[in-house]
């Protein structure tokens, strides 16, 4: 039954998702943004391209990134805050980037539906996945509660296995102990493990994602990303517990995900997984990031149209790159209100002038 109704309960989220992809298309999004967490890809990011803090602020890139942002997962807005931290100037990189936008603005149903799957990574678990391979994790439990959290839930099967063929205290008490110190455990380590554990449906998730994007065939050459995929079967395979939590991500209020949520607790599910993948996540990392990248370039090029059908008018430049001029007409700022367009020509532009 809960199967039935979780089936149809992601019917009806597809279309609610899409009625609202429909709706704020072309518009700026009034959201609150955690940007501790939209800046985790940045700061880890060495680019010669980097702009310095202060470049950033007088420039106002946080406002800017408010009106810009127009992505549907949480992993298109760390790849977007980084690109444009980190502008390009490599002319074959922006045609390239130009050239997606236009191919997948000619199929907008097709769009709207790779949206509806780009918003499966909206859940706030999904900024974590980045930390999947920006550094390694260690193990935090020593060697003896790490046996014990292995063999915890064959205890507990054995002591309520007990319970059911002779009904008696001592199985009952020592079920209880297993129980409270399972808790205990769990509380006293989430902080050290909560967004590894965290991220790993939402991994799942994004390999899902990244699957229906790369079959569109609407972003370009992907040999590199369905290798990766192909890659990340592997891990997928190692994480069958979490494979099934991934299910229940986008529903927090259903009941199933309660119940599920306090069996992971009580038999010490997620400080399993983290001691039993950390060496499966350490081998499987550059596939991730390049899963990862993927994803967030796949959001931002959908950004990129939405920005563009809602401003009144706007123009693609032209790199000459051979006399050094730069000429603009009717240039004007989207965020300033009632903006005076002004035309602007210079020559000698690769020295300021």
């Amino acid at each position: 039954m809960l199967y039935i109704k979780s089936y149809y309960d992601k019917l009806r989220w597809t279309k609610k998702q899409l009625i609202k992809i429909q709706e704020k298309w072309g518009k700026p999004i009034n959201a609150r943004r955690n940007f501790d967490l939209i800046k985790i890809y940045l700061d880890s990011e060495d680019s010669k391209n980097k702009l310095s803090a202060q470049t950033a602020d007088d420039l106002d890139l946080i406002s800017v990134f408010n009106y810009i942002d127009r992505t549907n997962s949480n992993p298109g807005k760390q790849y977007l805050f980084n690109l444009l931290h980190c502008p390009t100037t490599e002319l074959d990189v922006l045609h390239d980037l130009d050239n997606d936008i236009e191919d997948l603005n000619m199929d907008i149903p097709g769009r709207e539906l790779l949206e509806v799957e780009l918003s499966k990574l909206n859940h706030p678990d999904a900024y974590f996945i980045a930390d999947l391979f920006l550094r390694a994790h260690e193990p935090v439990f020593a060697s003896v509660i790490n046996f014990y959290i292995k063999v915890s839930p064959f205890l507990i099967l054995a002591a309520l296995l007990s319970l059911i063929v002779i009904p008696n205290i001592f199985s009952f008490i020592f079920l209880l102990l297993l129980f409270a110190y399972n808790i205990v455990i769990y509380f006293s380590n989430r902080k050290a493990i909560s967004g590894y554990t965290k991220s790993l449906p939402q991994l799942l998730v994004m390999y899902k994602v990244a699957m229906a994007l790369a079959k569109s065939g609407k972003f370009g050459q992907v040999h590199d990303v369905k290798c990766s995929l192909s890659s990340l079967r592997g891990l997928k395979r190692a994480l069958k517990f979490v494979n099934i939590e991934s299910g229940f991500v986008n529903g927090k209020s259903d009941i199933a995900y309660a119940a599920f949520h306090l069996f992971k607790l009580l038999f010490v599910i997620e400080p399993n997984t983290y001691t039993s993948s950390l060496k499966q996540v350490s081998k499987y990392r550059e596939d991730i990031k390049e899963v990862y990248k993927f994803i967030g370039r796949a959001d931002t090029l959908i950004a990129i149209q939405s920005i563009r059908d809602g401003m009144p008018f706007y123009s693609k430049p032209a790199f000459m790159g051979v006399d050094g001029k730069i000429e603009i007409t009717e240039l004007f700022h989207p965020l300033v209100a009632n903006c005076v367009t002004n035309s602007l020509y210079t020559t000698n532009a690769d020295r300021g002038h």
